[in-house]
């Protein structure tokens, strides 16, 4: 029996393409934990040859989705473009894809993506990664898309990149309109602003219809596009050296040229490490929970004081010995994993 399948884009995750797939017929289903979460996109990961690599599922709370205020005057989210706006955003997600992989190779089983009430979290255990919703879906995604800030030059870069991905795959090269709008979590003014801005400057070429309602129908990126995104990759990457430095499992940081120290917030250290010794005390499959909740007090008042890294890589180890979910909480949260990779590189750096 064929599936309901269909190709939807080519995205390029950690230097790594990959084709999309939109399976239609798991739409619409129930979460199989009888929750009240249901699949809204399950995306198909595929190598350029076709093998399927991977699936997720995007799947959403009902009860938050109906407290969900309505984001008017874009595409992104938009229920028939779906597929657009979640294969764009999995680029966005930290998601270990090996994972994606070994799971689906192992018993072709789904990694999930779930929006909701919980705090944004990757539970490796049941293969989810969590994202708590803010007020609306488009909102949620831009936090993501663009986690330094929405400025211009965000913008004109992301839109780039997805041209750069569909003219790779699509011998004509023009991507719909529609398909570019559904991706990128803006409103539609500001693509075709900056859509316009991107053809005076050279980098895009338009193909336009004589309505004003629509002036823009496709668009495809231009050579000049091209070495525009290539010379703004090249330039992120010599803000920092080629040297990786590996700290510990999952922790893998490059050396910046300019290392400037990373400010302390002891209330929302203290907020995250006391969220994982309530999860640690509640969960009946930890025999030794006072060791484990003395290392996540030890690590915590190194992380604040910034002091003993030797201790730090120590104290990680027997975390993820204990626990892998422990540990995977702990290196999922941007800021507490920055202060870490921060302390680390500074013994490198004097070692």
């Amino acid at each position: 029996m064929t599936r309901n399948i269909t190709k939807v884009t080519k995205i390029v995750i950690d230097n790594k393409p990959y084709l999309v797939y939109r399976d239609l017929e798991v739409e619409g289903m129930s979460k199989e934990n009888g929750s009240f979460s249901h699949i809204l996109r399950r995306l198909i990961l595929a190598d350029l040859d076709g093998k399927w690599l991977g699936a997720i599922n995007f799947l959403e709370d009902i009860v938050m989705a109906f407290g969900q205020d309505k984001q008017t005057g874009s595409m992104f989210g938009f229920s028939e473009m779906l597929e657009f706006s979640f294969a764009n955003l999995l680029t966005h997600l930290p998601i270990d894809m090996e994972r994606v992989t070994s799971i689906f190779e192992r018993s072709l089983s789904c990694f999930n993506v779930e929006f909701g009430s919980i705090s944004d979290n990757y539970d490796r255990e049941k293969d989810t990664y969590s994202i708590k919703l803010d007020g609306n879906l488009f909102n949620t995604a831009q936090k993501i898309v663009f986690k330094e800030g929405i400025n211009r030059k965000s913008i004109k870069k992301e839109i780039l990149q997805i041209l750069l991905n569909n003219l790779e795959e699509n011998p004509t090269g023009f991507m719909k309109i529609e398909e570019l709008e559904s991706s990128v979590p803006i409103l539609t003014k500001e693509v075709i602003f900056n859509l316009n801005l991107l053809e005076e400057e050279g980098n895009v070429k338009c193909i336009r219809q004589l309505s004003e309602s629509s002036p823009i129908i496709n668009v495809k990126i231009t050579a000049k596009g091209i070495s525009e995104l290539d010379i703004s990759n090249e330039t992120l990457k010599e803000k920092a050296s080629t040297v990786n430095n590996y700290f510990a499992p999952n922790i893998v940081t490059q050396t910046y040229g300019s290392n400037s120290p990373i400010s302390i917030n002891i209330g929302e250290i203290n907020t995250v490490f006391e969220s994982l010794k309530k999860e640690v005390e509640e969960d009946k499959d930890i025999q030794n929970k006072s060791e484990v909740i003395n290392m996540l007090d030890e690590l915590k008042t190194d992380v604040i004081n910034k002091e003993n890294p030797n201790k730090v890589q120590e104290n990680l180890g027997k975390i993820k010995a204990i626990g892998t979910w422990i540990y995977d909480k702990i290196i999922i949260n941007p800021y507490v994993s920055g202060i870490i990779v921060d302390l680390l590189m500074r013994q490198t750096t004097h070692s």
